[in-house]
């Protein structure tokens, strides 16, 4: 049963590492992306059902927050965008640390500096 977990967690990690991103479809790709890592993350993490409804009310507050914030600067490259998405990162992870247990919070983490690697190279011009 923890293998066809894993095995969930890792086709949805790969899901998203070939889901385009195009200017046209970047709002509702992004909430794909998101929906994909959350339900992969949430497989790999092991959550029980309590820590799995909190999770994911959390990470839904925190990309309404950046949706927010992407509207608020309307797309522009702002380095005062940059500061805000971090602070809203850092009030997720205080939230989740409410939630997950240490050795989860560590997993998390380390999923999601991942899962950023992999976006990032992504967005990088292929050629």
């Amino acid at each position: 049963m923890q293998i066809r977990r894993y095995l969930i967690g890792l086709a949805a990690l790969a899901a998203l590492s070939a889901a385009p991103v195009s200017a046209q479809n970047r709002g509702a790709g992004m909430a794909e992306r998101q929906q994909a890592m959350v339900d992969s993350v949430a497989v790999q993490l092991e959550l029980s059902d309590e820590q799995d409804k909190a999770f994911r009310a959390i990470m839904a507050e925190q990309a309404e927050g950046v949706q927010a914030v992407f509207e608020e600067y309307q797309g522009a490259r702002d380095p005062k965008m940059r500061d805000d998405i971090m602070a809203l990162q850092a009030e997720t992870d205080e939230k989740l640390k409410t939630v997950f247990s240490m050795e989860q919070m560590a997993k998390f983490v380390e999923l999601r500096d991942e899962y950023r690697a992999q976006f990032r190279r992504n967005r990088q011009p292929q050629g």
